[in-house]
């Protein structure tokens, strides 16, 4: 397909997951490829127009797509994260990332994080909402789909997940390994969160093109995860208090002393508190005081 505002591939995935499995996305250059297993081909076509104009159709016996697959249309490694990552959209695509979406759960409404909830709606929801979202991992029936699609296209699997300290992400994931006996799916603990297992996912990926395998890749992310870290700060205290983890005491003094948190990520991959700062400051580690004039 060719169009000018091509879904990213998560979502492309999750539209098609209905209609079959062994799921190949490919968004490049204003082109979309999908390629899937199904009963019904028409409905495929049919579905995909919706997103752009059709230029290609092809529906073949699956057993000469795994004949060709087999002679070289491969990659070694394919590379998954969880929704948690926070990478865009174009750079997942670019970088042949596959996303398994967390759930999010509003009220009584729960989302595929990414797929049915976008970034800015989530955000637009917590701001309107009276309480405050809830999450949970993926379900190991949605790890199995993902490493399965993964292994149509590589050789190999390296999944970089969520820290166990915050989730049970890794866990689900693990569950999904052995339920499914797969082979050749290496799991990383990224012991952290957001942009910090994003950043160790486009790694992975350059790795694998530099012609690693999945096991060296894991343990080059483990190596380079003890030598990484991650700082957060709140700039206002509205969902700490909410959630219950800053007292409406704590919270008050804060704001009239114009305090902000700085928090950190340990080597286990917890949420430990690390300073507090004035606003007007900086911060900087290993200083002494811990802030310095800015």
């Amino acid at each position: 397909m060719k169009g000018a505002a091509l879904p990213p591939a998560n979502e492309v995935r999750a539209a098609m997951r209905p209609f079959g499995g062994s799921l190949v996305v490919v968004v490049a250059g204003g082109l979309l490829k999908v390629h899937v297993h199904t009963n019904t081909p028409e409905a495929v076509f049919s579905y995909a127009a919706r997103w752009g104009s059709v230029e290609h159709t092809k529906a073949e016996d699956m057993r000469a797509q795994h004949r060709r697959l087999a002679h070289g249309d491969r990659r070694p490694v394919a590379v998954i994260a969880d929704s948690s990552a926070d990478l865009p959209d174009d750079l997942l695509d670019r970088q042949h990332i596959a996303l398994v979406p967390l759930q999010v759960t509003f009220g009584d409404r729960t989302f595929r994080d990414r797929v049915e909830l976008k970034p800015e709606e989530f955000y637009r929801r917590m701001r309107e909402s009276k309480t405050l979202p809830t999450t949970s991992q993926p379900t190991p029936a949605d790890f199995i789909q993902a490493f399965r699609d993964a292994k149509v296209a590589a050789d190999e699997v390296v999944a970089v997940l969520l820290s166990g300290a915050l989730s049970g992400t890794l866990q689900s994931g693990s569950a999904a390994v052995k339920a499914a006996g797969l082979e050749g799916v290496y799991l990383v603990d990224s012991r952290s969160a957001s942009l910090g297992l994003g950043l160790l996912a486009l790694r992975a990926t350059e790795l694998a093109a530099s012609g690693w395998g999945a096991k060296a890749i894991a343990a080059e992310l483990t190596r380079i995860r003890e030598r990484s870290g991650c700082f957060i700060t709140v700039d206002r205290f509205d969902n700490l208090l909410r959630s219950g983890r800053v007292s409406r005491g704590k919270a008050w003094l804060a704001g009239m002393l114009d305090v902000k948190p700085i928090l950190g990520l340990d080597r286990a991959g917890k949420i430990v508190p690390v300073d507090r700062v004035r606003a007007g400051r900086t911060w900087c580690r290993g200083c002494s005081p811990s802030w310095s004039s800015s």
